[in-house]
């Protein structure tokens, strides 16, 4: 390859991060939620990802940002950060969905979520990072 004619890595996850190209998400890393989320264990970030799903699939003020949620696997991968095992996700939704019923209050995942995802952007938790008001 030529001078100027590749992509580097960083390259690449500065493009994804600042928007570039018609499809994707402009991501501030900056974002209190983001950098929650972006610190988290490879189990711990799919398990955020799973409750922010099921609180946006449950309550009609959210909507899920699977745009954001894509440019951000991207950047963990290119930083080398590994998909979670199969048996450690399965322990870790366990564990935090247990957590986030407690703190919010809640006995299930089948009562109203809309409350718990406003103590969730309240918070600027991981959770609040892939939820996007609407």
């Amino acid at each position: 390859m030529g001078h100027g004619t590749g992509i580097t890595g960083a390259a690449l996850a500065l493009g994804v991060l600042a928007g570039c190209g018609p499809t994707t998400p402009q991501v501030d890393m900056s974002d209190p939620a983001v950098m929650a989320l972006m610190a988290e264990t490879p189990e711990k970030y799919a398990a955020s990802g799973e409750i922010a799903r099921r609180i946006a699939s449950q309550c009609t003020r959210y909507s899920y940002d699977a745009g954001r949620k894509q440019a951000l696997d991207t950047v963990r991968q290119q930083q080398g950060i590994i998909a979670p095992n199969r048996g450690g996700f399965d322990l870790e939704l366990d564990v935090s969905e247990r957590i986030f019923l407690a703190r919010n209050n809640l006995s299930s995942f089948n009562e109203d979520l809309c409350p718990a995802g406003d103590a969730e952007e309240a918070r600027a938790s991981s959770i609040a990072a892939l939820l996007v008001p609407v």
